[in-house]
């Protein structure tokens, strides 16, 4: 997206692809990034994408099920080679002040975030996540659907909510002046971390309750709470946030961002498509590994929202609804650089 001479940042807050990444490199695969996901990206006009580097999930344990933190920078490595193979065509971002130069020169921005915080460990978990902050992770999602040592996740059904660890972490995290993802939390662990913080949140990909009633999208009050401070909720594509059975179409994903506009306002909606069609063996598996939560039987994305490379279309359809032309370059990506602003404001040392 254009306005005037500028290149608009158009922003997927929430991609899987290092799960990809991971399993060619291992295979001798270099440049996988590059050659297999960029042309993509490029063709569905996206210049910045949230990039899981590890978590909670199944899928990214690639060193073993408990070494969530050991895979985490083993992830973290593949992703700094791949930017370095890139020939200056990938930018590892650090702060959203980072992000317009970036993209207009012609790069493609990538910003990693952990799913999920269980390898940040117990016994000090805010100098794990310092040294991840450092390697360059900028969003920490709390939990995965299960539970962790800091919280309670989306597929568990006793709610236990926010631990007391959980409660030092967030407080801490915050100071760091990174992005705290909501997104998989439980609805307790939701106001729980709510209570425990002050600055805006994010619930990076999810859809509306009220639209679908579904473990893991979020209601009209958390809607509202996140846009009374700053934050963002970014709109998932996965069709079964969207639709109770049957095909989801793109006008579905349209209706969830409309009613999201309703209750939030403009400047608190944005993207997170949620695209697994490049390792839909390895992340089905996860998937089907949470039996609380109905991911669907057949994955078959929104007609029209195929995958990365119709990305754009969204735009036209939100101007086809009657959106103004700033509100569409807000939700497609300009409201996560001004709560990425907000938060990098807040940065203390630890």
């Amino acid at each position: 997206m254009r306005q005037g001479s500028v290149t608009l940042p158009v922003v997927d807050l929430h991609s899987d692809v290092m799960v990809d990444v991971y399993a060619r490199r291992r295979m001798g695969e270099r440049r996988v990034l590059v050659d297999r996901h960029l042309p993509r990206w490029r063709q569905g006009g996206v210049n910045v994408i949230v990039l899981t580097v590890g978590g909670d999930t199944p899928s990214f344990a690639t060193q073993g099920a408990d070494c969530a933190l050991e895979s985490t920078v083993v992830l973290l490595g593949e992703l700094h080679r791949e930017v370095e193979e890139s020939g200056g065509e990938l930018f590892l971002a650090r702060s959203a002040d980072e992000v317009p130069g970036a993209i207009d020169a012609g790069k493609t921005v990538l910003v990693p975030a952990l799913e999920g915080c269980s390898a940040l460990g117990e016994a000090e978990p805010v100098a794990v996540a310092a040294a991840l902050s450092e390697a360059g992770v900028v969003s920490f999602g709390l939990t995965w659907n299960g539970s962790n040592q800091f919280a309670c996740g989306a597929a568990l059904r006793e709610d236990g909510g926010l631990t007391a660890l959980g409660r030092e972490l967030l407080g801490l995290l915050e100071d760091r002046g990174v992005i705290l993802d909501l997104a998989h939390a439980s609805l307790r662990t939701f106001w729980d971390a709510f209570e425990a913080t002050r600055g805006p949140l994010i619930v990076s990909h999810t859809a509306s309750r009220r639209l679908r009633d579904h473990p893991r999208n979020i209601d009209d009050d958390q809607v509202r709470a996140v846009a009374g401070r700053g934050g963002l909720i970014g709109v998932c594509f996965y069709p079964a946030f969207l639709v109770d059975g049957g095909k989801a179409r793109a006008e579905d994903v349209v209706r969830h961002v409309l009613h999201f506009l309703e209750v939030a306002g403009p400047e608190h909606v944005g993207i997170g498509a949620d695209f697994i069609d490049y390792a839909e063996d390895i992340i089905g598996r996860s998937l089907r590994s949470c039996t609380s939560v109905d991911y669907g039987s057949v994955l078959t994305y929104p007609s029209g929202l195929e995958d990365v490379t119709r990305f754009g279309h969204l735009a036209e359809l939100l101007r086809r609804e009657g959106c103004s032309e700033d509100v569409v370059a807000a939700v497609m990506g300009g409201n996560f650089l001004r709560v990425w602003r907000t938060v990098g404001r807040e940065r203390k040392a630890i």
